[in-house]
């Protein structure tokens, strides 16, 4: 008999890579942000679940926070005129609210 071995965890960084890409130095904060990635990547799949999201990739460095959006139907995400990417920034920044007043500046939203 074998060992089973996840296909996701065998190929990461060869063919696939994390859906979370940052680095803290200290505990408490990795704690927070772990937290915030999972209400994020929650309410976003929940919300969007008609438009085919396939992933959600969370990025955060010094300057600020991305994240980048796979969708099979990115036109309900979007809506009309761009009005959805407001409301996404919007309900995110709800949803996590140890997010501070400086680094509302600070978040970006890519949809691919």
């Amino acid at each position: 008999m074998g060992n089973k071995v996840n296909p996701l965890g065998y190929r990461l960084g060869v063919q696939h890579t994390w859906n979370s890409r940052w680095f803290v130095s200290d505990k408490g904060q990795y704690k927070k942000y772990l937290l915030q990635d999972l209400i994020i990547r929650k309410v976003l799949m929940g919300q969007f679940k008609s438009a085919g999201l396939v992933s959600v990739e969370i990025e955060r460095n010094l300057s600020g926070m991305r994240i980048t959006m796979n969708a099979v139907r990115p036109g309900i995400i979007i809506g009309r005129g761009g009005k959805g990417l407001d409301q996404i920034k919007k309900m995110v920044l709800t949803h996590v609210g140890a997010i501070t007043k400086e680094d509302k500046n600070k978040f970006k939203l890519d949809l691919k």
